[in-house]
């Protein structure tokens, strides 16, 4: 930890790397003595003040304790983490937006006060501009991000729908991407009348239909589920008739009833 905390720049990096492959693994008692050793402060300081490989390994060992631990995630956020992880977003490089990404739905799934400080930190543009540019970890990292902070907050919903670029990630984005830009749209259109018809109009049926036929196991069911968000509808209800006539009428033309009733 010493090292993490006062070496030069390349060797916090290892450090910080050498930590989160530590907790990769899973062990709960090595993560907890990584946590009495006083590792979440000199993370938080390494992701706001290291060099781009040390910022990018400081938010990937962060995202690695937050992991099924409430306790610790809401140390990582009293410890000032959100701020840094958002400009990390925001500023990095590859690694350290898609690391900071991750970290920050990680955060965000553990208590709607921390969605409302990510919010209030300013990531949701950060992330949409990651959803939109970034490589495809980014891409997909920042979709799942999205997922948690829409799932919590309505104004999150609102601005991540004005942005629309989910729709692209879910037309063009790998496997991993594709599935959780699925959920994500399901999470923001639930609802939310509004949202459902921007994502009609942007060509997410298609979209959806398409990966519910060949994306992975994943991807299959949220595609699948969002579908039925989109349509207020199961599969029954697209037989008989569907809440919203709009999308059960493209569903119908995608051939996705076929689908899910299969």
């Amino acid at each position: 930890m010493a090292l993490v905390r006062d070496g030069d720049a390349q060797g916090k990096a290892n450090a910080a790397g050498a930590l989160r492959n530590l907790m990769a693994v899973g062990d709960a008692a090595i993560k907890a003595a990584i946590t009495a050793a006083g590792a979440i402060k000199a993370l938080v300081a390494l992701v706001r003040d290291g060099d781009a490989q040390g910022k990018a390994n400081a938010a990937g060992a962060l995202q690695q304790l937050a992991v099924g631990d409430d306790a610790i995630t809401v140390a990582i956020v009293a410890a000032g983490a959100i701020e840094p992880l958002v400009a990390l977003v925001r500023d990095g490089d590859a690694p350290g937006k898609a690391n900071a990404a991750f970290t920050l739905g990680s955060l965000a799934a553990r208590d709607d006060a921390i969605v409302a400080a990510i919010t209030a930190a300013g990531a949701i543009e950060p992330l949409v501009a990651l959803v939109r540019d970034g490589d495809a970890e980014g891409k997909a990292n920042a979709a799942r991000a999205c997922q948690h902070l829409a799932a919590g907050d309505a104004s999150c919903v609102a601005l991540i729908a004005a942005a629309g670029k989910l729709v692209a990630l879910l037309r063009d984005g790998d496997a991993q991407g594709k599935a959780y830009a699925a959920f994500t749209l399901g999470n923001m259109a639930a609802g939310d009348d509004a949202i459902k018809a921007a994502f009609v109009a942007a060509g997410a049926i298609e979209a959806l239909v398409a990966l519910m036929c060949d994306g992975d196991a994943l991807g299959q069911a949220n595609a699948a589920a969002t579908l039925r968000t989109l349509g207020m509808c199961s599969t029954i209800a697209l037989t008989n008739g569907a809440h919203h006539a709009e999308v059960r009428h493209r569903v119908i033309v995608s051939d996705g009833v076929n689908y899910m009733q299969g």
